[in-house]
Parts: C-alpha cells; sequence; structure tokens
C-alpha cells in the first residue's frame, strides 16, 4: 500500500473517530439538540405510559407524521435508562455505528479490499456535517438507514430464500420507521424480480406480512389516525413539491445532493458504467440501488419544509460508489492501474478535505447547560401549567405535563384534515380563553390564528423576553417570549 493510500486510511479512521467523541460529548446534553427531539421523547413517554401515538390531535398532544418502530425501540430501551432524551440518542449512536460497520463489511465481502471498506466506512462518517449533524440525534434517520442497508445488503449477498425473506422483513421494519423507504425499495424489487422472481415473491410476502399486518393492526387500534398521520395528511403537506423537471430540480440535484460530495458522486456513479461487464447482476444492483438512494432524497429535497437529513441516504451511497471505484477503476486500466490507483486516493483525500468540518460547532456550549436550568427553575416555578410551545417533554421534568410542540399542530392545519383542523383550532382557543396554562413560552411568534388568540387572553411577562438555549441544528431556535395571564 503506497503512502498516500495509508493518509487515506488514517484521515477515514480519523472521521470516525470524530464522530465517535462528538456523540460522547452530546448523548448526555439534556436540552434539544434539534428543536424535534423533546416531542419526540413526547411520543416514546406515551408508549412507556401504555397510550396511543395517534390519536385525534389536541392540546395536549399531536403526533409527527413518522411512522413508530423508532419509538417502540426507544421505549424499550427507556424502561432500562429512564424516559428522556438519552434512550433517543443511544438508538441513534448505536444505529449510525453499525452503519458504518455494516458498510465496511459489505464493501470488504464485495471487494476483499478492507482499504475499499475503510474508505466507505470513513467517507460517510465524514458527511456528519452535511448531513445536518444527525446520526446522533433523538430522531429516526439512524434506525432507518441501518435497517434499509441491512435489507438491501441481505438481498444481494445472499442467495438462499431464507435470507430474502429476512430481507423483506428488514425493508418492513426500515418502512415502519420511516416511510421513505418504500420509495427507497422500489428499484431494489425490480433487481430482485429480474435476478429471481419466485424469491422475491416470498421476500415480497415476508415484506407485506410484517408491513401490511402491522399497518392494519395498528389503524384499526388507532381508530383510523395511524394513517390519516402516515399517509393521507403527510400527502398534502408535501404538495408543496417542485416538479422533477424544473430548472429549481436541477439546482437541487446538482448543487444540493451531490453538493460537498461532488467527487465521490461523480466518480462512483461514472463507474458504475465503465465496469466489466457493463450487464452483470452486481453493476444492476449498484445502479438500482443509487437510483433509490439518490433519487429518494432528491425528491424529498424538493419540499420547502425538508433539511439535510433528507440527504443522508444519499450520502451513504456515493460514499459506497467511491469505494468500489477505488477498488474497480485500477483493475480495469491497462497499463496505467497503479497511477490510476494514486490518482483516486488523491481524489479520495480532497472529498476528505471537501468535508472537513469544526468538531467544536456541534458540541453544545456550557452556557447552554446553564440556560436549561434557569429554564427549568422558571417552569418549576410557575404555579400552574406551562405551555413551552416549541419544545416537548421538558415540563415533565419539573412535574407538569407536556403539550402539543406547535409545529406539529402547524401540520395539521397545513394536512387539509379541515374537521381535525377545526377542532384543534378551537380546543387551543377554549384553551387560551380559559388562561388554562399558568406560563407560556415560545421560541418565537406562533403561527397567526394560534397568536391571535394568545395575544387576546395573555400578555407578555413582565420580564417577557427571556434567554434559553439555543438548538444547534436544523430550525436553529431558543425559547425567547414568556406569556401570563391577562
Amino acid at each position: 500500500m503506497k503512502a498516500l493510500e495509508w493518509l487515506v486510511c488514517l484521515t477515514a479512521w480519523a472521521f470516525l473517530l470524530l464522530y465517535a467523541v462528538i456523540a460522547i460529548r452530546r448523548v448526555s446534553y439534556p436540552f434539544d439538540l434539534e428543536w424535534m427531539e423533546g416531542a419526540m421523547v413526547d411520543h416514546v413517554s406515551r408508549i412507556v405510559a401504555g397510550e396511543k401515538i395517534y390519536i385525534a390531535p389536541s392540546v395536549t398532544f399531536v403526533p409527527f407524521f413518522y411512522s413508530p418502530f423508532y419509538y417502540y425501540v426507544s421505549a424499550a430501551l427507556s424502561f432500562v435508562t429512564g424516559v428522556g432524551l438519552l434512550p433517543l440518542r443511544l438508538v441513534s449512536i448505536a444505529s449510525s455505528i453499525a452503519t458504518f460497520w455494516l458498510i465496511y463489511l459489505f464493501i470488504v465481502k464485495d471487494t476483499g479490499s478492507r482499504y475499499a471498506g475503510l474508505i466507505a466506512a470513513g467517507m460517510f462518517a465524514a458527511t456528519y456535517r452535511i448531513s445536518g449533524a444527525w446520526f446522533d440525534l433523538a430522531r429516526v434517520d439512524s434506525l432507518f438507514l441501518l435497517l434499509f442497508l441491512s435489507s438491501v445488503f441481505t438481498l444481494y449477498l445472499h442467495d438462499s430464500t431464507r435470507s430474502w425473506m429476512l430481507a423483506g422483513v428488514l425493508m418492513a421494519l426500515a418502512a415502519l420507521t420511516k416511510q421513505t423507504a418504500l420509495m427507497m425499495a422500489a428499484p431494489i424489487v425490480v433487481y430482485a424480480a429480474i435476478v429471481d422472481w419466485r424469491r422475491a415473491m416470498v421476500g415480497a410476502a415476508a415484506f407485506a406480512a410484517v408491513y401490511g399486518l402491522t399497518t392494519l393492526a395498528l389503524n384499526i387500534w388507532t381508530e383510523g389516525w395511524y394513517l390519516a398521520y402516515t399517509v393521507k395528511m403527510p400527502m398534502n403537506v408535501q404538495s408543496s413539491e417542485a416538479s422533477l423537471l424544473s430548472a429549481w430540480a436541477f439546482h437541487v440535484i446538482t448543487r444540493d445532493v451531490f453538493g460537498a460530495m461532488s467527487i465521490a458522486g461523480a466518480v462512483g456513479v461514472a463507474s458504475l458504467f465503465v465496469r466489466s461487464p457493463l450487464f452483470s447482476r452486481a453493476t444492476m444492483f449498484y445502479v438500482l440501488l443509487a437510483g433509490g438512494m439518490i433519487g429518494s432524497p432528491w425528491k424529498m429535497r424538493l419540499l420547502q419544509s425538508s433539511y439535510d437529513n433528507v440527504k443522508i441516504p444519499a450520502h451513504a451511497c456515493f460514499a459506497i460508489l467511491m469505494a468500489l471505484a477505488a477498488y474497480h477503476l485500477p483493475r480495469l486500466a491497462a497499463g496505467i492501474g497503479e497511477r490510476l490507483r494514486i490518482f483516486i486516493a488523491l481524489l479520495c483525500m480532497i472529498q476528505f478535505a471537501l468535508l472537513a468540518y469544526n468538531p467544536l460547532a456541534h458540541v453544545p456550549p456550557r452556557r447552554n447547560v446553564e440556560l436549561h436550568e434557569r429554564l427549568m427553575t422558571r417552569i418549576e416555578q410557575s404555579d400552574g401549567e406551562v405551555y413551552l410551545a416549541e419544545h416537548g417533554f421538558f415540563p415533565t421534568l419539573r412535574g407538569k405535563p407536556s403539550h402539543a410542540h406547535v409545529w406539529a399542530v402547524s401540520d395539521v392545519f397545513r394536512s387539509g384534515n379541515a374537521e381535525a383542523e377545526a377542532r384543534l383550532a378551537e380546543e387551543f382557543r377554549q384553551a387560551f380563553e380559559q388562561q388554562r396554562f399558568r406560563l407560556i413560552i415560545t421560541d418565537g411568534p406562533l403561527m397567526p390564528r394560534l397568536q391571535a388568540d394568545l395575544d387576546r387572553w395573555y400578555r407578555r411577562a413582565p420580564d417577557g423576553t427571556i434567554e434559553g438555549p439555543g438548538t444547534l441544528t436544523g430550525k436553529l431556535t431558543q425559547p425567547a417570549f414568556a406569556y401570563v395571564p391577562r
């Protein structure tokens, strides 16, 4: 191995270790790293308490538009650690590290090259910042990606009926974690049907049994609210999506999805079409895998409400394809293979350099912990219910109930479900009119219909401008305004 290739390996290890250090530093942070984390804990706490997640929207609780598997996995861990941010973040950290290891093992098994495997794992770890510093958050994405890749790698590496059945089960669990798996899996279904349609039918049956029966059971149990939140409402909210043929869509795929991974993306995708033989099973698998893992994030980034985390599958795919290019291209270039090895190693180093980031920017400052304690003290000193509008869960730390996250409320208002929208708006109006909350803390103005009722029945507290701890990724926000009854 050449000196430059050793440097590539050391850099890959450095990014893997850097992520581990950041995750350790952040796992016990007591406040939201990202604006939805506390509300995710609210979902888990309902499961631990034996309550339903998918219910009619109310001031008390409104679920987000996600399938429930991540919540149930986190709830199982919560019985050991207690309810809070810790178990959810531990699930994500374990899932992300398992994904790095899975990618490494897959590339090593497919190529026999540990060097290529380390490129893939390290380069994916290096996308931490451009993926929204998301891998360790109390969000569904890391578990979803682990399950999806486990499914497709099982399908590709094993030809037994039992393995393809397992792949179907894993894909069902991925879809029950995040619905995006359904879109990403579509090209893989085509691959399976072409390679062995009989085993593909077995895998499809396993998927249908797990996904279909779970969906049916949950929808019956929740009296129709499960499909309302995971299918019907999201479809209406996502109506702002631009056409894939628009100029904006071209900008998104070239500047945003490829973006900082332009080298790995370009080299990796191009290498698919110079492999030998071109029409092999392996080439077909990787082309279709790339279609799902790149196409789905592209489509999702066209939504105005999406964030960098939707690009995580594309980043993983680019890292995998770059590793494959590092292994295969020198072997295809007769006479210049050795020089091409060094050139690709140089490209890997340039790509790593483009992904470099300041780790301190993703570690909460000590002052944020102090601000969190002040906020908790302010909540504790209130003589009644407190509505922390943009941050779920945290009032429960001081013995007070949590309430619906205002952004989940906003999703219902944009969902096209007129009955649910009207009922929820009226419930908030009554809660404000009756001055149910003795203290309301917001990060900024609420949506107009709620802010109007808030201003009618509440006023800014004498110290109405407060300083709360801020989030570090996603929508950057922090508790800022306090209201008390008029």
